[in-house]
């Protein structure tokens, strides 16, 4: 695999919330050592402040498409994939009360339509056995 390849890899990699910022940094390293300290431009990384979103992590793919590939660039975006994947992936009793939330958020006209229909069959029931 050569250098470029080696980029592509470690930008999807990041990207998906495989790496952790510290995998990036020995990421990073293994590079370094393999192909030489030039193995990395030094553009300069604009950055924005946390909480980050999905569509923060989208802008720095593009970015990198477009050729940031400075340290720098591949640190803070790690650092922003893990914030963004971590932030998707709570877990314990408050998780899994935000993804009810979210569900019920997304689909709230067919639990209300669900709802609706159990109340008239539990309706029509009594009124049958009444």
């Amino acid at each position: 695999m050569g250098l470029v390849e080696e980029h592509v890899k470690l930008t999807n990699s990041i990207l998906a919330g495989d790496l952790t910022v510290d995998q990036v940094k020995s990421e990073i390293n293994r590079i370094e050592s393999e192909y030489g300290l030039g193995s990395f431009d030094s553009c300069k990384v604009s950055k924005k402040s946390a909480p980050w979103t999905k569509e923060d992590l989208d802008e720095l793919e593009i970015q990198s498409a477009s050729g940031a590939c400075s340290k720098d660039f591949y640190l803070y975006m790690a650092e922003v994939s893990e914030f963004v994947y971590k932030k998707n992936k709570k877990t314990g009793l408050m998780g899994c009360v935000e993804n009810a939330i979210n569900v019920i958020a997304k689909h709230w006209l067919i639990i209300l339509v669900i709802i609706v229909l159990i109340v008239i069959a539990f309706w029509g029931i009594a009124n049958l056995v009444g």
